[in-house]
């Protein structure tokens, strides 16, 4: 796992010589290349008055911890953000040194919850929080973003029946329609290909259960 930050965007000279200064690298990635920068697992991926395309982009391809600056702060764009997967969204306008502050404190407790919390335990499964891997017997499965989201939200709710409307609104994050229901039973069939049939099961006309 990297000890360094990728960025994308300008960077004000004052926040990378502060971060230096803790020992904190950073590197600066595009469009182009940020699939492979990914691969290494940064930190943190700092996106600097990106548009929100972007970030969708970047949660598609990895759960890394994602911190957004933009200079728009009016209430839409900032729902905007943490809707396509923001994890923290800061005012590119205040003084460097303070910024400096916000992204050694989120950095300082991803770090910390790292420690800690790097894998859930549901049953014969072993999710990786930073990572969209499931370790089953001693084999690691690759997992869309989605797929890892709907998987944790299963594991953190063991033995519940899950509804599609609940996982809609707590995975999508947006009000639960009829015509959601393909999608979402479309990406739990591709995550019962990848773990087994048997550890998802249907309660017809409730929802799901994961089996542990």
């Amino acid at each position: 796992m990297g000890d360094y930050i990728i960025y994308m965007g300008m960077i004000d000279q004052d926040i990378k010589h502060i971060l230096a200064h803790d020992h904190l690298m950073m590197r600066p990635v595009s469009k182009e290349n940020i699939a492979s920068c990914l691969q290494d697992h940064p930190l943190l991926c700092l996106c600097v008055n990106q548009d929100v395309k972007v970030i969708q982009m970047i949660r598609d391809l990895s759960f890394v911890p994602l911190l957004v600056l933009t200079s728009q702060c009016d209430d839409k764009m900032i729902h905007d953000y943490y809707e396509a997967g923001a994890d923290e969204v800061v005012s590119s306008s205040i003084h460097p040194s303070i910024l400096a502050c916000q992204i050694k404190a989120f950095i300082r407790r991803t770090r910390d919850y790292r420690l800690y919390q790097e894998y859930l335990t549901a049953g014969s499964l072993k999710i990786s929080y930073f990572e969209q891997v499931v370790i089953k017997e001693a084999k690691r499965i690759a997992l869309t973003y989605k797929e890892h989201q709907v998987l944790l939200y299963f594991a953190k709710h063991q033995g519940e029946i899950i509804s599609l409307c609940e996982l809609c609104e707590e995975v999508w994050h947006k009000h639960y329609y009829k015509s959601d229901s393909y999608t979402i039973m479309t990406c739990i069939r591709h995550l019962r290909d990848k773990i087994g049939e048997d550890l998802i099961i249907t309660i017809y006309g409730q929802g799901y259960v994961l089996k542990v």
